[in-house]
């Protein structure tokens, strides 16, 4: 029996009473059972009767894909229009009147990424269902940019942002990360920076510091970095970059990135914000964030979010760099994954206790009923406006329910820290290889040092 109609037995009007009723009827679900409803958008032909209305009303606007860091192959999630009260502010899509907004995102496919055709009832038409990454997908939508249409919005410029439209179909990493610093250098009005992962921005000071001299000398000229990769985008990036000598000089007087402190803000005067992720593994590169930044540039987090759904928003009234507030986009629950009780004490928002960590649950708009997230999060307090929880993201939890699991990647990543801090210099990024040859399993890690390397 479908959720929605074992649900639809219970006649009561008391919240309390329908969640009892919902928690007892719609179990606790894993990917598993979704898969073959997924697969049917991959049918050959996809028909639209076959697929609409099957996890929301109506057709779903893209299929979100996970990044299958994991090592196991990416799990789709559909995702529908939401409704207009249930969009969140993003400086991605929201031009600013204050100033510009550096905030590079792509919509670049993914290796995995493809669009599938789904043809109509009316036999006369299709429509198209782009897989691409939750945070692709979002923008589209809330910019209403189908992919189909990409070459026709080529001299696009959206009001607010440092690069045109052009850039974030750029599908090289180098070229991509060149061609938003080339555009960003070039505009002196920046105000805030928002990058999907704070780790982004330090590849990109990276790369400004290895093309310092390139980027100057094409914001003197007004010309576009004779990239291979960007041979079908230069015209129209061309279009919007224009020659300024008296900005370059400037640049040159202020110098790379290099060890100074508060370089940002002497390359952008007018810049005061920074978004971007900087919790779980991101916190390594923080202290360099801080130090380029400067201390009069202020740190805040992204919304929290998934492939599957947004969980949370960023609170300002807390600690705004890593402070986030459940959101009643989509139903919520909890179970603890410290606790002594059965894994299936599922617990309401109103439930939680400060200082405990507890797995998400998620009965999304899009669909899932009751889906296990592999999320952590410690809970820091409750907003006093509406009572919400006020978390902070810990790490993902090992779902292979093997007793040789012996580190979490929260605790890996603060051993990494403080490792590093004593004994090795500034990483900048790590990757963790656990050995498996002996018991107990033992793990090495794979840094990438940001200047000199400690003599001890």
């Amino acid at each position: 029996m479908l959720p929605c109609e074992a649900i639809a037995q219970g006649d009561s009007k008391d919240d309390i009473e329908f969640l009892r009723h919902f928690r007892a009827l719609v179990p606790i679900t894993s990917y598993e059972p979704y898969e073959p409803f997924v697969a049917k958008f991959f049918a050959d032909p996809c028909r639209e009767i076959d697929v609409k209305d099957m996890f929301a009303p109506g057709l779903p606007y893209f299929l979100a894909i996970t990044s299958g860091s994991s090592g196991k192959e990416p799990k789709l999630f559909p995702q529908y229009q939401p409704p207009p009260q249930y969009w969140h502010d993003s400086t991605t899509t929201i031009p600013s009147s204050e100033g510009t907004v550096f905030a590079p995102y792509s919509l670049k496919p993914s290796k995995y990424s493809k669009a599938q055709q789904i043809h109509l009832e009316n036999g006369q038409s299709s429509q198209w269902l782009t897989v691409s990454s939750a945070n692709c997908g979002w923008i589209r939508m809330r910019m209403n940019w189908d992919f189909e249409h990409d070459m026709d919005r080529l001299d696009l410029w959206v009001p607010g942002h440092t690069a045109p439209f052009a850039a974030a179909l750029i599908d090289d990493h180098r070229a991509f990360f060149l061609v938003y610093a080339l555009f960003a250098l070039a505009d002196s009005r920046v105000t805030a920076m928002d990058f999907l992962f704070s780790n982004s921005f330090v590849s990109l000071l990276h790369y400004i510091e290895d093309e310092w001299l390139l980027l100057l000398d094409c914001i003197e000229k007004g010309i576009i970095p004779d990239i291979e990769t960007t041979d079908h985008l230069r015209a129209a990036l061309k279009k919007h970059f224009t020659a300024n000598p008296t900005r370059a000089a400037e640049l040159r007087e202020i110098g790379p990135p290099g060890e100074a402190e508060g370089w940002a803000v002497r390359v952008w005067p007018a810049l005061t914000k920074f978004i971007g992720i900087t919790g779980g593994v991101a916190a390594v590169v923080v202290p360099k964030i801080t130090h380029v930044l400067g201390p009069s540039v202020a740190i805040r987090s992204r919304v929290y979010g998934s492939s599957e759904c947004r969980i949370a928003l960023r609170y300002l009234n807390g600690n705004p760099a890593i402070d986030l507030k459940v959101t009643m986009d989509n139903l919520i629950e909890f179970v603890d994954v410290l606790s002594d009780e059965p894994s299936e004490r599922i617990l309401s928002a109103w439930e939680l206790v400060k200082g405990r960590h507890y797995q998400p649950i998620l009965t999304t708009r899009s669909g899932l009923w009751r889906y296990r997230l592999g999320d952590v999060i410690v809970v820091k307090g409750f907003a006093p406006d509406d009572g919400m929880p006020v978390i902070n993201y810990m790490h993902r939890r090992e779902e292979s329910g093997s007793s040789n699991e012996t580190c979490t990647e929260s605790e890996l990543t603060s051993a990494i820290i403080s490792t590093a801090e004593q004994w090795i210099g500034q990483i900048t990024d790590f990757t963790v290889v656990r050995d498996e040859r002996k018991m107990p399993y033992s793990f090495g890690f794979l840094v990438e040092i940001e200047g000199e390397i400690s003599s001890s």
